[in-house]
């Protein structure tokens, strides 16, 4: 007699072990554990990708810190303890799950990164919802209930897929491939790095492009700009006014300063006025001299002499 043999298919194997979650996970919340157990047919598997090395993150340290349960579905909260953050060891919330009760088995949602942490991305596939959804609440775990088993957790290179090119607001078609950044004429390209530690390549002038060292002014009077490049034309009297014009600057005088006083403007007075009086009495002098001319001449014609 032939004994049938059936081989389980690889999800219906992990609906009765303790995978994705590690072995080693008890499944029992902080607090309530005696009313709820994470069942093994709840999660059957999990990808988790990051852009990091295991020098700089720990596969071991990430787990399930939250499991709400709600009539509906569930949403999920993955965390990592990171042992050497600065401060000390912290749990640190990297992702999301909302997983909808549809009433079908093995569906698969996405797992939403969060806190940039090593571009963070994945899935779960959630076998059945029928042990959990009649524990509704929100049940909190640490990394020795619920954590994954490192293998769970996929190391990836970080990868640019495509450049997109935008000039004067026309967005181009994204290129791919082998990409080769040239600059162009009085154009160098500087790689640098920013506070978050982003590669940063920097596009400027070069220092030694004419248009740096062309026509204009570097000193007045050996007075060198500031940083800006700017000389502050600041006028000392109150009746000089600096204004702009295109391309130009206006020094106005609004107000004349006196070269005298008015002592000696009230002396120049009194000599003009002393000149024009000495003019008038030479004026009248000269009427009567001319007066008695003309009296002496008509006597002189009279006695015929």
């Amino acid at each position: 007699m032939l004994i049938g043999v059936v081989n389980q298919e690889l999800l219906q194997h992990n609906g009765n072990r303790s995978y994705p979650l590690s072995e080693q996970a008890t499944k029992l919340p902080i607090v309530g554990g005696a009313d709820f157990t994470i069942p093994n047919n709840f999660l059957v598997a999990a990808k988790i990708v990051i852009s990091a090395t295991p020098d700089i993150v720990n596969v071991s340290n990430f787990y399930i810190s939250r499991l709400t349960v709600y009539n509906g579905g569930v949403n999920i909260v993955i965390s990592y303890y990171d042992e050497n953050a600065t401060g000390g060891a912290s749990d640190l919330i990297v992702g999301t799950v909302a997983a909808a009760d549809r009433g079908e088995l093995n569906t698969t949602f996405p797992i939403i990164g969060l806190n940039r942490f090593y571009g963070l991305a994945g899935h779960v596939t959630i076998g059945t919802f029928e042990q959990v959804r009649i524990h509704l609440g929100d049940w909190q775990f640490n990394r020795f209930g619920s954590r994954f088993d490192a293998d769970v957790i996929n190391y990836s290179a970080a990868a640019v897929t495509s450049i997109t090119l935008v000039e004067n607001g026309v967005t181009h078609l994204p290129i791919y491939g082998d990409i080769k950044i040239e600059a162009g004429e009085n154009i160098e390209l500087h790689e640098e790095h920013d506070y978050e530690g982003h590669t940063v390549i920097k596009i400027g002038r070069r220092a030694d492009d004419p248009a740096n060292t062309g026509r204009c002014i570097k000193t007045i009077n050996l007075v060198s700009p500031t940083e800006d490049g700017n000389i502050d034309i600041v006028s000392h009297s109150p009746c000089l006014q600096v204004s702009e014009a295109t391309y130009s600057l206006i020094l106005t005088e609004t107000c004349c300063d006196p070269c005298c006083g008015c002592e000696e403007l009230s002396s120049i007075n009194q000599n003009i006025s002393n000149i024009i009086q000495a003019n008038n009495e030479i004026r009248m002098y000269q009427q009567r001299l001319e007066h008695q001319l003309n009296g002496l001449a008509a006597t002189l014609g009279v006695t015929g002499v």
